[in-house]
């Protein structure tokens, strides 16, 4: 079933140090993230679609926001966890959407990778098949009411904790400026 559509990917761009094996442990402290190919600050991409999305199906905006605000952030997730033995969430449907009807806190951040916390560890009821669904909380503005923004990408779960990229704008930019190194790869 495909009740908004579907949308034919023509393009995504995926940063180098993602495609680029690396090997190693990312972070500090008692959490270690061994992680090959690339380094999981890269574990991101952006999807050049062939048609807008239409505003029925609902869109995200995203925030940067600064730590201080991330700290203090009520966030949600929502994604697709993969059908069992694979740890399944409580009142998950298979083939459905599924998220915490609690909000998570940001519990931590990974090293700084050139002055910047890319990665931080979360509060989310996650599975398999959440990686890639958005760390988002809900603002509201006067002209649009209340709208989902995403401040961060749940990555990976890897020895208890849950971990997602953080969305930093000027960052995000650099990561996909072709001229620093992000790869075009036609879909």
């Amino acid at each position: 079933m495909a009740p908004f559509g579907k949308f034919t990917v023509r393009f995504a761009l995926v940063p180098e140090g993602w495609l680029s094996p690396k090997g190693g442990t990312q972070g500090s402290g008692p959490h270690f993230v061994a992680h090959d190919p690339g380094d999981w600050s890269d574990d991101i991409a952006v999807l050049i679609l062939d048609e807008p999305v239409n505003q029925s199906a609902g869109v995200f905006d995203y925030d940067d926001l600064e730590i201080r605000q991330l700290d203090n952030a009520l966030l949600l997730n929502r994604g697709y966890p993969a059908p069992a033995p694979f740890g399944i969430p409580d009142g998950y449907e298979p083939w459905q959407m599924w998220g915490d009807q609690v909000y998570a806190r940001v519990l931590g951040y990974l090293a700084e990778v050139n002055g910047i916390h890319r990665i931080f560890e979360h509060s989310a009821d996650t599975s398999r098949g959440h990686s890639g669904s958005p760390l988002f909380q809900w603002r509201v503005s006067i002209d649009q009411g209340w709208r989902p923004e995403i401040v961060g990408i749940h990555s990976h779960y890897a020895q208890g904790q849950n971990y997602a990229r953080r969305i930093v704008q000027g960052d995000l930019l650099a990561h996909f400026g072709l001229s620093i190194g992000a790869a075009l790869v036609e879909g």
